[in-house]
């Protein structure tokens, strides 16, 4: 056996993967919402992006991978960590997810893979979701609120 390939197996054993997944905002003069994906071949429900960190990748690194190969889309500013957890995991069994928010220009587009588009999500008009992506937002919703709320008392 391969000792690498025994010291991957090892760790994937040991310690639960990371998946990120991405809020991304295009706030542009002429555009403004939150950008969702859907795997062409088999998805129905709508997500964020994101995807599973490589072992050699930072999670900032991992953002903006998945990012770009799911929308075309570079990221211009991280603005925060929205949440981390470790949960269940269909394939993984345990994985440790990070969920961020980011702003990005441009207009995402779709690749052999994955269609990609962007929703206004304040106005509830968005396409039917995956449950995580449901909640993902949902705690999005509150952040930005509670940002707002605490930037009004302080006088801003």
């Amino acid at each position: 056996m391969n000792i690498n390939k025994a010291a991957n197996d090892e760790m994937k054993r040991v310690s639960p993967p990371t998946i990120v997944e991405v809020v991304l905002e295009v706030n542009s003069s002429d555009k403004f919402g939150i950008v969702l994906v859907r795997e062409k071949k088999e998805e129905y429900f709508w997500r964020l992006p994101g995807g599973l960190q490589q072992p050699h990748e930072t999670i900032e690194g991992a953002v903006r991978r998945c990012v770009h190969e799911q929308t075309g889309l570079v990221i211009g500013q991280f603005r925060d960590q929205l949440s981390a957890c470790t949960r269940p995991h269909h394939e993984y069994g345990l994985a440790n997810y990070v969920a961020c928010n980011v702003w990005v220009r441009g207009d995402p587009c779709s690749s052999d893979a994955y269609e990609s588009g962007l929703f206004d999500f304040y106005h509830d008009t968005l396409p039917p979701l995956h449950v995580d992506t449901r909640e993902r937002i949902r705690e999005f919703k509150e952040f930005e609120r509670n940002v707002r709320y605490a930037g009004y008392n302080d006088g801003h």
